[in-house]
């Protein structure tokens, strides 16, 4: 299988490397990723400025075929392999795009502003079945642990979803009963404390992001509950935004979507692949 490796935390991360040495001694691996950090991104590209593009050797060798890091956004990356870089090769588009693995958790509604998920998005639009990869800070687990626990799910994930799909995963700080577990969920509500510190220096006035996370109430089918009691998250995401009831309060008719989440399957959190 080829692979197309993204991330947001940049080219030299080491969740992405853990995700270079899992999937290349079994599949044709390629990275495409950002120069430098680009968190919070969501699902931004560059319109304006030039993007340079700059070969990556210390991740051949690893085990990757080609590696490539962009001036640019996580959606750049795949924007531009799949639509310059990859065709000016005379290359299909790669079978599978895995964005990550991410430090820190892509949980709840902070999904809209993760340049992981970004990235992982991209893919998707282009029909290509996407998996976005996180795992939250001050883990007990390493990179390649989680690595090597996503890339032993491929096969399964492959048969039991409609292509394309894109698949949202989160690895907790440690496993209920020190094992893993993976579980559906539906995306839950994050909220931030204190979200933004003010500071004043040489006479002018500064905000800064440094907020405190605050999840809240979250039902038992939230991918923060599962995060929260050791599970590993799976949401099935796609790139919809429609707000069907509101439309229906119109008396507008409208395209029958994709479920965001398999109700057989929310109606039993813990039910196992």
């Amino acid at each position: 299988m080829k692979i197309l490796l993204s991330n947001d935390d940049g080219i030299t991360a080491e969740g992405l490397k853990a995700l270079v040495r899992a999937l290349s001694p079994r599949n044709r691996v390629v990275v495409c990723a950002p120069a430098r950090q680009q968190s919070g991104m969501s699902h931004a590209i560059t319109v304006f400025d030039d993007m340079a593009v700059e070969d990556c050797p210390q991740l051949l060798e690893l085990g990757a075929a080609e590696a490539i890091s962009i001036a640019g956004t996580p959606a750049d990356c795949v924007k531009l392999y799949l639509e310059a870089i990859s065709p000016a090769k005379g290359e299909d588009y790669p079978d599978l795009v895995i964005s990550g693995i991410n430090h820190g958790g892509n949980l709840g509604t902070d999904v809209l502003y993760s340049g992981t998920v970004g990235a992982a998005l991209e893919g998707y639009m282009h029909g290509i079945n996407t998996l976005a990869v996180s795992l939250s800070t001050s883990s007990s687990l390493s990179y390649d642990e989680a690595a090597r626990e996503t890339t032993g799910m491929l096969d399964t994930f492959i048969a039991q979803e409609p292509r394309p799909f894109l698949l949202n995963i989160n690895f907790p700080k440690e496993y209920a009963a020190g094992k893993p577990q993976w579980r559906w969920a539906a995306l839950g509500h994050r909220d931030y404390l204190n979200a933004y510190t003010l500071y004043n220096e040489d006479g002018h006035r500064y905000y800064r992001l440094a907020g405190e996370i605050f999840d809240g109430d979250n039902e038992p089918t939230t991918d923060i509950y599962a995060v929260h009691k050791g599970l590993i998250s799976v949401t099935p995401l796609y790139d919809d935004l429609t707000n069907e009831a509101a439309l229906r309060r119109h008396n507008l008719e409208t395209i029958p979507r994709r479920p965001l989440i398999k109700q057989s399957i929310l109606s039993d959190v813990y039910s196992d692949f």
